[in-house]
């Protein structure tokens, strides 16, 4: 399937260049025997299985919030795609597949999101027009996951993420090489895109449709998307991106400053309450029972349990880092041992269960017991 833009891309926004990072850390597109490929792990490290198994650079995978199924980006085809299989590796089939622009502009495809009830991918695509950095097309599409027609929705966005009931689709964007991030979201029956103005990081309560994101120097913005003229900042500096807790009562954050750490808030309140002492900037994660917290840094990974207590360092530079769904294990791709690593909260056990050189994404199967991953190079246990 190729879809040809023509002019009615040209209305879309371009210059988003943090979408440079998918260019230029996307696997490359020439296959070779460092290829990229797409393998399931159990968590002690053995029984690993290659799943994609093709000639192409397959990355980016993301387990379906039902199970038993795989997105992910291959180009196999010569193009960036996007294809679904079973999480055993059968019944590999594309959704969609190449998008062109003039003159022959490579348009590379970062990792896709499903809708929660599965029936939809999202994906954006990031298109450096006639080689200029500065000029950087993103597009953002839906497809079923089922197979069928691909649906370009009018925003030039990018990192989609779907409401709690897949009625809403978050973005970030940039209208060229030097404006300020913006956030946005736009209703996947019709609308036009509605931007919550300057930030980053938007992030989905699990109930209901708050949408919590960095605002910049203001802090953290929560807005109902239904009705989005009412919103709520909690004001602070040097604020991280948010993360909410399970039962989407609470929101944590990592500020800097003079009193550094993990911070919890409950929306709508004034005050926020320093939960964690740490001086490195970190993303939180919650597991989903709310017992723990995964925090994650450019140096080191760390656990800790609810509340603050018993904070432990169990990795470094973290990126990728996946829950399993049972709260049992934690994945990530740790940078500085260059492999995929998992660890269990309650005996802080850490295994490294794959080393690469290049990791695209950690997700896992919905029945928690294997660890799915893409590698630049067959992974071998260290």
């Amino acid at each position: 399937m190729t879809i040809d833009r023509g002019a009615a891309v040209r209305r879309l926004s371009v210059g988003f260049v943090a979408a440079l990072a998918v260019l230029a850390t996307a696997p490359s597109g020439h296959p070779s025997a460092t290829s990229s490929q797409i393998y399931s792990v159990k968590p002690d490290g053995s029984a690993r299985l290659d799943l994609s198994d093709s000639a192409g650079n397959d990355s980016f995978p993301v387990e379906s919030p039902r199970g038993g199924r795989i997105a992910f980006v291959s180009d196999r085809d010569g193009y960036d795609a996007i294809y679904v299989m079973n999480d055993d590796g059968s019944g590999q089939r594309r959704l969609a597949g190449e998008i062109t622009e003039a003159h022959g502009t490579i348009c590379r495809f970062s990792a896709p999101a499903w809708s929660p009830n599965a029936s939809t991918i999202a994906f954006s695509a990031s298109c450096l027009l006639g080689g200029d950095p500065r000029n950087v097309l993103t597009l953002l599409d839906v497809v079923p996951s089922t197979g069928g027609s691909v649906q370009e929705l009018d925003t030039g966005g990018s990192d989609p993420s779907f409401s709690a009931d897949g009625r809403f689709l978050a973005f970030q964007q940039r209208s060229n090489s030097i404006s300020a991030t913006t956030v946005g979201f736009v209703a996947l029956n019709g609308g036009l895109p509605v931007s919550l103005g300057a930030g980053s990081g938007p992030t989905w309560s699990p109930t209901g449709h708050r949408l919590a994101f960095h605002s910049g120097t203001r802090g953290i913005t929560v807005v109902n998307v239904t009705r989005p003229s009412h919103r709520w900042t909690f004001s602070t500096r040097n604020a991280g991106a948010p993360s909410w807790s399970p039962r989407g009562d609470l929101i944590d954050f990592y500020r800097g400053g003079a009193r550094p750490g993990i911070y919890v808030v409950r929306p709508g309140r004034r005050r926020a309450a320093r939960v964690v002492d740490l001086g490195e900037a970190v993303a939180v994660q919650w597991s989903p029972d709310a017992r723990w917290l995964a925090l994650n840094g450019d140096v080191s990974a760390y656990l800790v349990g609810r509340g603050g207590r018993s904070l432990k360092r169990i990795g470094g530079a973290a990126s990728a880092a996946a829950w399993s769904p049972n709260s049992a294990h934690i994945a990530w791709a740790d940078l500085a041992l260059d492999g995929v690593a998992v660890t269990n909260p309650r005996t802080q056990l850490t295994v490294l269960v794959a080393s690469s050189t290049a990791l695209y994404g950690v997700t896992w199967t919905r029945d928690s017991q294997r660890v799915i991953f893409s590698s630049g190079r067959s992974p071998c246990a260290r």
